[in-house]
C-alpha cells in the first residue's frame, strides 16, 4: 500500500536493472510463500486439534477419532496417540515421558521451520547491499572512464567540455541511483518478509500453548498412596510428586 504512490519510481528502478531488483522481488516472492505454507501447516494442526477437542466435549472415544488417516499421521495425532489406550487416565511415568517427547518433538518441528524464512529475510539485505556495491563499483568506473577521456581530450573549447562532462556524468548517476534501489528493495522486502514471521511465530506459540492445555484437559493423573487409595485429579494437585513439573 506504501508503495503505491511511488509506482511510477518503482517501475522505473526496476526496469532499469531488470536482473537484480527483479531477482531482489523474486526472492520476495519467494519467501512469502514459504511464510504462508508454514503458517497453513500451522492451521491444519489447529483444525486436528479442534477436531479432538469437540469429540472430547461429545464424549467419544479417542481411539474413534484417530481412525482418520489424516489425523493419525497429524502432529497431534502423534501426540494423542499414547492417550487412546489409556482413555486418558495417566498413571504411568512411561506414558508421562512418551507425551512430553511428542510434545517437544512437535515444537522442535515447527521451530525448525522458521530457518529457511529467516534464511530468505537474512539473504534479501544480502542480495540489497551485494547490488549495491556492484553498480557502486561500475558507477566509479565509470567515472573514471570518463575523466580519463577528457584528460586524453587535451586543450579545447572549455564550454564544450563542461558540456560533455555534464552529459558524461548522467550515466554513472543514473547507476549510482540503481544501487541504492537495491539496498531499498533488500531492506523493505526483509522487513515485510520480518513481520509475516512474526505471525508465523505467533501461531506456533498460540498452537503449542492449546495442544498442552489439550492434553492436560484430558488426562487424569492418578497415583495411589502406599495404603492402595486412589487420589483424584483435585487432590493430585495439593499432593508431592506423582506426575512431573514439566509435565504439568
Amino acid at each position: 500500500g506504501g508503495a503505491v504512490p511511488f509506482h511510477h519510481f518503482i517501475i522505473e528502478v526496476v526496469l532499469t536493472n531488470m536482473v537484480l531488483n527483479g531477482l531482489i522481488l523474486g526472492v520476495l516472492a519467494v519467501g512469502a510463500g514459504v511464510i504462508v505454507t508454514r503458517v497453513k501447516a500451522v492451521q491444519k494442526q489447529f483444525a486436528v486439534l479442534h477436531q479432538f477437542t469437540e469429540a472430547y466435549k461429545a464424549k467419544k472415544p479417542i481411539a474413534e477419532v484417530l481412525q482418520d488417516p489424516k489425523v493419525y499421521f497429524s502432529g497431534v495425532g502423534h501426540v494423542v496417540v499414547h492417550l487412546a489406550g489409556t482413555e486418558g487416565k495417566v498413571s504411568s511415568g512411561l506414558v508421562q515421558t512418551a507425551i512430553n517427547e511428542e510434545l517437544d518433538h512437535l515444537e522442535h518441528h515447527f521451530k525448525a521451520s522458521y530457518e529457511v524464512p529467516n534464511f530468505i529475510v537474512d539473504g534479501l539485505i544480502t542480495l540489497g547491499l551485494t547490488g549495491t556495491f556492484i553498480d557502486l563499483l561500475e558507477t566509479m568506473l565509470g567515472i573514471s572512464a570518463m575523466l580519463g577521456g577528457i584528460n586524453a581530450g587535451g586543450s579545447g573549447d572549455m564550454t564544450e567540455a563542461i558540456v560533455g562532462l555534464i552529459g558524461e556524468l548522467q550515466k554513472p548517476l543514473a547507476g549510482m541511483g540503481t544501487a541504492f534501489s537495491a539496498s531499498l528493495f533488500g531492506l523493505i522486502g526483509s522487513v515485510t518478509l520480518g513481520m509475516m514471521m512474526l505471525a508465523l511465530k505467533y501461531s506456533v506459540d498460540e498452537f503449542m500453548s492449546n495442544m498442552r492445555r489439550y492434553i492436560n484437559t484430558v488426562t487424569e493423573h492418578d497415583i495411589e498412596e502406599s495404603s492402595g487409595k486412589r487420589i483424584s485429579p483435585k487432590e493430585l494437585m495439593a499432593a508431592k510428586g506423582g506426575v512431573s513439573e514439566s509435565f504439568l
